[in-house]
């Protein structure tokens, strides 16, 4: 307002500076002008009287138009008065609604400078009310909007119109508030729903309530961010969640028993362990869906294996068991124990072993004819065929009782070795006693080295699958009668000597 003022006071003074220059030479101009009037009247020998008169006409006719101008002006002085009046008006009723109060004092040179500075200051005030108003609009609508989603009552909010800075800073702030509140529960809506319509779908959950249905079928929830809203999709959620931790368990367990009809299968059709662990490692989650998917379809496809190819695996099956039976026999048969049973179970056994001995090549040979018979859809066990597999078994179980043999003859060399050395003792003491009667001889420590050296050929005997019951007999009386007849022996003499 000061500059403003300043400004127009300048301008002022150059103005009054050319009006009074102006002045002296509008003077100068009607000087000249009536006496040129004069002059023209003089020559046309117009009387005196005739020549005062019509310069009274002019100087009359020349007041009258300066009366017309001066009336002309005073109306623009009052228009300009009112107008000012009416823009104070104006500046001070916008000024208060839209709490802009400017100081001025009032200091303004002339009317002209006055009406100029309201009429550009109502003009501001206008504008600002204008944007104002916009502002005011939009922040109302968009809070009706976000009241409505939040199902909260509006009604306090719009009847409040007010335009004041501090009114529409707070309704910016509640405005902003509200889309954080929309946003953060459109957001758990999201989750929620992503959540319900995952576990629907992985489900197949149906229902008859019309409120679910359209939670499940609806695309887009999230325009109704009220809280009764949310809380009744949250009590969906958990209800469904609920239900959804017991059908996880129940397909956990139906996927557990198709893992063991599918090992069982496995077993069945003799499917390598690699082939098998390719399998699993391609099921990301075993216990999903479509885990249980492609359990059911590799039963299937191993079912359909095991019908067309089940002659051949029955076969190998049976000569695996009585494999096994002969096995279990064998090692039976080193069990001193059993000697002690009376009644025809030995013999059975011995029945047994000799119908194994006989069905094992019989069942060799089928596989054999069967594989002649199909060239092209060799069975492998473990990645082996199955002729292959069997004559590598044969062979590690030869292999296996040629290294029990070495090793019952290595042990066996051992005991003579240990019965020789306690041999050669005995006879050396024996002879030392004849000379030295009074010397009584050690009989129980020999008899206790006896003892032993019997005792570790019995346990290595045991250890021997190979060795027979009869040789075990034989073996017995052959490296144990010599030492115990010469200790009897011994004993004969050693009483001899006493008696003497």
């Amino acid at each position: 307002m000061e500059d403003y003022t300043v400004t127009m006071k300048g301008q002022m003074d150059s103005t009054t500076e050319r009006r009074l220059s102006a002045e002296q030479n509008w003077l100068e101009i009607l000087d000249s002008n009536l006496q040129t009037l004069q002059n023209i009247w003089n020559e046309m020998g117009l009387p005196e009287y005739e020549c005062k008169e019509r310069l009274q006409n002019t100087v009359k006719q020349i007041n009258n138009l300066l009366s017309d101008m001066i009336a002309e002006e005073e109306s623009y002085m009052h228009l300009a008065t009112s107008k000012i009046e009416y823009y104070k008006t104006e500046v001070n009723a916008l000024e208060e609604k839209l709490n802009l109060q400017e100081e001025n004092e009032g200091d303004f040179l002339g009317l002209v400078v006055e009406e100029h500075y309201y009429r550009q200051r109502l003009k501001q005030l206008r504008e600002e009310e204008k944007r104002r108003k916009i502002l005011y609009s939009d922040l109302i609508e968009n809070l009706q909007i976000l009241y409505t989603r939040l199902g909260e009552d509006f009604s306090s909010i719009s009847s409040n119109f007010d335009l004041s800075t501090e009114h529409l800073d707070a309704l910016s702030a509640q405005l902003k508030r509200k889309r954080e509140l929309c946003k953060s529960r459109s957001a758990m809506l999201k989750m929620n729903m992503a959540e319900i319509k995952s576990m629907v779908e992985e489900m197949h959950y149906t229902t008859k309530s019309s409120f679910k249905n359209s939670l499940i079928m609806g695309e887009d929830i999230t325009q109704n961010c009220s809280l009764q809203f949310l809380k009744s999709v949250q009590s969906f959620h958990d209800e469904l969640k609920h239900e959804y931790v017991k059908f996880i368990e129940q397909r956990k367990l139906i996927c557990e028993e198709k893992m063991a009809q599918l090992n069982q299968m496995w077993n069945c059709c003799k499917i390598a362990s690699e082939q098998r662990q390719l399998f699993m490692t391609s099921i990301k989650d075993k216990y999903s869906e479509k885990a249980l998917v492609q359990y059911n379809n590799e039963i299937n496809n191993l079912e359909k294996f095991y019908e067309s190819r089940k002659p051949v695996l029955q076969l190998y099956e049976e000569w695996e068991n009585l494999w096994q039976m002969k096995i279990n026999f064998e090692k039976r048969g080193l069990d001193a124990v059993r000697f002690c049973n009376r009644g025809g179970a030995l013999l059975q056994e011995e029945k047994e072993r000799k119908l194994i001995e006989h069905k094992l090549p019989k069942l060799e040979q089928a596989i054999c004819l069967w594989n002649d018979q199909h060239p092209g859809e060799s069975l492998p066990y473990d990645g082996i065929c199955f002729v292959t597999k069997i004559n590598n078994i044969e062979i590690e179980y030869a292999q296996q009782k040629e290294k029990e043999k070495v090793e019952k003859k290595k042990a066996r060399n051992r005991c003579l070795e240990e019965e020789a050395k306690c041999v050669s003792k005995i006879v050396r003491t024996s002879s030392l006693r004849q000379k030295s009667p009074n010397c009584r001889p050690p009989i129980p420590k020999m008899c206790a080295s006896l003892t032993k050296s019997k005792t570790t050929l019995m346990q290595i005997t045991k250890q021997s699958p190979n060795i027979s019951n009869n040789n075990q007999r034989k073996t017995s009386t052959s490296l144990l009668d010599v030492p115990l007849l010469r200790k009897d022996e011994e004993k004969k003499q050693h009483n001899s000597v006493y008696i003497n």
